[in-house]
């Protein structure tokens, strides 16, 4: 299912991202938990081999919309940002307030954490490893 919203005809870019967001949500919602680990997992996969198509502001608005704050992708959008994002020119306003807390929270997490691996992100921080390729 991951590879039909994943659009895998494609080589991904923020489409993708977008999709697996917007299909984490749905499962979440649904409360399709298999499903949603597998969709993390390909999201999880997706954006760390690009580190380019890091969710945009409309997408992170639209999880911490739909999601608590404390959910895995949630966090998971604040750690990605946190390491690869581009906070290019824009207003600090045009970003959700809650999302900004926990970016400032992760900077901190982040500069006291030195067990992390090179690029900062480890997989089994987002879910239980219990269907996970990636853990």
């Amino acid at each position: 299912m991951t590879h039909l919203w994943g659009l895998p005809e494609e080589k991904g870019g923020y489409a993708k991202t977008d999709n697996l967001i917007e299909l984490y949500v749905f499962c979440g919602k649904y409360q399709i938990s298999k499903l949603s680990t597998e969709t993390m997992d390909e999201l999880f996969t997706h954006v760390k081999q690009q580190a380019t198509c890091v969710p945009r502001r409309e997408m992170v608005r639209y999880a911490f919309s739909h999601l608590n704050s404390d959910d895995a992708l949630c966090q998971w959008m604040v750690d990605v940002q946190c390491l690869w994002g581009d906070w290019g020119d824009t207003d600090a306003s045009v970003w959700l307030m809650k999302f900004l807390t926990s970016v400032l929270k992760t900077y901190a997490r982040f500069e006291a954490d030195y067990e992390r691996d090179n690029d900062g992100l480890v997989f089994g921080d987002y879910h239980e490893c219990k269907e996970s390729k990636n853990c």
